[in-house]
């Protein structure tokens, strides 16, 4: 067999190896991780690399190095938890049924420890308008009360400050919506009451 030939043989058996080898290693299922987020001022939000079934401890601590016993926790299949007003830095991490930890641990995030509140306010008619302590990337639901009776009333999208409800009588009150998690979170705002002219 001719030299150049040869050479070629050898190269291209040790490329098919080596693709065989490469495709071998990307089978492996990846590594479960739990990917933390967080707003700065204490909501917490997380994803994980692949299904589970189990709940989460949280943990808080004052330097992001020392961590003590578990500040809190969340329900199994929960992807968010409100730690407001609590200062200092995050982890998380999932656990037994007895509260132990099962690592590995998220990656940690920060908290200035603001408390977020709504400032809901109204002509009286039903022209409503808000403040918050601080910013959020979030809509919000408006929900209408009548009598006894609690009902969403409109999504409203996110960086809105302000939406027309004259026409309706009741009472209306709001809390921060996200639309992509359609989840609801706290806080929610003082009421204020539409005579529905």
């Amino acid at each position: 067999m001719p030299k150049s030939l040869q050479s070629w043989t050898r190269k291209a058996w040790q490329a098919i190896w080596l693709q065989h080898r490469r495709r071998a290693r990307a089978r492996v299922a990846p590594e479960f991780a739990i990917v933390l987020g967080s707003d700065g001022h204490g909501h917490l939000t997380w994803t994980l690399t692949a299904p589970s079934e189990r709940a989460f401890n949280i943990y808080q601590s004052d330097d992001g190095v020392t961590w003590g016993s578990p500040y809190g926790g969340a329900d199994a299949g929960a992807l968010s938890q409100d730690c407001s007003g609590a200062a200092g830095y995050f982890r998380i991490c999932q656990c037994d049924e007895a509260g132990v930890d099962l690592p590995p641990y998220s990656n940690v995030v920060s908290s200035d420890g603001l408390v977020q509140a709504i400032t809901l306010l109204s002509d009286g008619h039903g022209r409503l308008a808000w403040g918050l302590t601080y910013p959020i990337d979030m809509g919000f639901h408006i929900h209408l009360v009548v009598g006894e009776q609690t009902s969403t009333f409109a999504l409203v999208p996110p960086g809105a400050s302000s939406w027309d409800c004259s026409g309706v009588a009741g009472e209306f009150f709001i809390n921060p919506y996200d639309p992509v998690l359609a989840s609801n979170y706290f806080p929610f705002s003082n009421r204020v009451v539409s005579d529905g002219l």
